[in-house]
């Protein structure tokens, strides 16, 4: 896909029994971005296709308030 760089930090990466986010961005083209291919390649490869930079497609985890 041609993503090459992946930088991963928050709760996540904490020893924590129930780390509750994941900060991640990865480098990618911006015109790959914001034609919305990259977002049609990477739900090509993820059967539930939740890959999405919408704001109104964001659902809160339940209990909690992120």
């Amino acid at each position: 896909m041609g993503i090459e760089e992946v930088y991963l930090d928050g709760l996540f990466v904490e020893a924590k029994s129930h780390p509750n986010d994941l900060d991640g961005y990865f480098v990618c083209d911006v015109h790959e971005f914001a034609s919305g291919e990259l977002e049609r390649k990477v739900n090509a490869l993820d059967p539930h296709k939740v890959w999405t930079w919408d704001p109104s497609a964001r659902r809160a985890y339940r209990n909690h308030v992120k």
